[in-house]
């Protein structure tokens, strides 16, 4: 499983930006391996869905659905930590 250093990511960030950091890595780290790459791939490294599709060999509807239950699943977490109330939806 993937391990998350809260206390790192605050001295890194600063405080608030290091809980955030730190909440986002703990909803991040709820996801499967695939969806995980997907979320990391789409964000992190900008890339399209269909770009993401090519990266790793698997068809487009299948990185669509991925990215989607990930989002759901990052959403729910850090709704259900008090992280936010609502995260724009398409992003």
């Amino acid at each position: 499983g993937r391990m998350v250093d809260s206390v790192y990511a605050r001295e890194r960030c600063g405080e608030e930006q290091g809980d955030r950091t730190a909440q986002v890595l703990t909803a991040l780290a709820q996801l499967s391996d695939d969806e995980a790459e997907v979320v990391m791939l789409r964000t992190v490294g900008d890339l399209s869905l269909r770009d993401i599709a090519g990266v790793i060999d698997r068809p487009l509807g299948t990185v669509a659905s991925l990215h989607l239950r990930a989002m759901n699943r990052m959403r729910q977490v850090l709704k259900r930590e008090g992280s936010i109330e609502e995260v724009p939806r398409g992003s």
